[in-house]
């Protein structure tokens, strides 16, 4: 994981896939100051300030985490915003030749052969790409990438998962569900409350129409 960016209102983590790794799913060069710039914009820390008495503390704090594979090494399922690296498996028109190598080195057994090629179960599916990596003949490729949204993950006392929003979204979709969060959170701040806590007061119909972009 590389050094993460901290400010007294927030704190952004990334893997080091945004430099170099095998498992990265995608690049998103510009996403970091992209990040940063939305913090800028709505001013989190005056904000935060304005609710609260005394200085702002470690739980006040919104936590980023960038993670560009399912793996998530910045651990993105425990922060107040997790972003995940995903990719969704086309079957293109080229034949297989049954090598089973998508098959060994899928750690979630979402592949299974048959006479027409192979199947991949959505269900068992976690979007990481290591199977269109190893097919020598390209019968699986890369469809659409993105990167997956969990919003409202925590540890501490009560320790939660970040809720996901349905689908892959782009870059500019992700800048759009931050600006979301965050407008979200001034709004609604409460003392001894954290972005999850306000999150699961919601319904799953209220999560998506709040937050999708």
């Amino acid at each position: 994981m590389t050094e993460p960016i901290i400010a007294p209102a927030h704190a952004i983590h990334v893997c080091r896939g945004m430099h170099e790794c095998r498992h990265s799913v995608l690049r998103f060069p510009d996403l970091i100051p992209a990040l940063q710039e939305c913090f800028h914009h709505h001013d989190l820390e005056a904000g935060l300030c304005s609710k609260i008495q005394g200085p702002l503390r470690h739980h006040h704090r919104i936590k980023v985490s960038v993670s560009l594979c399912p793996n998530g090494c910045s651990q993105p399922q425990v922060a107040d915003i997790g972003l995940l690296g995903a990719g969704n498996i086309r079957i293109s028109d080229t034949p297989c030749t049954a090598c089973s190598r998508c098959i060994a080195v899928c750690r979630e057994n979402a592949i299974t052969l048959s006479n027409a090629g192979p199947i991949v179960d959505p269900s068992k599916c976690m979007l990481c790409q290591a199977c269109t990596r190893v097919c020598p003949e390209k019968t699986l490729e890369i469809g659409q990438t993105g990167m997956r949204i969990q919003l409202g993950g925590k540890l501490g006392r009560h320790p939660m998962l970040g809720r996901e929003l349905d689908g892959i979204h782009s870059e500019q979709e992700v800048l759009e569900v931050v600006h979301r969060c965050l407008q979200f959170y001034l709004e609604r701040f409460t003392p001894g409350k954290r972005l999850g806590d306000l999150i699961r007061e919601m319904s799953r119909a209220e999560f998506e129409t709040e937050f999708h972009p």
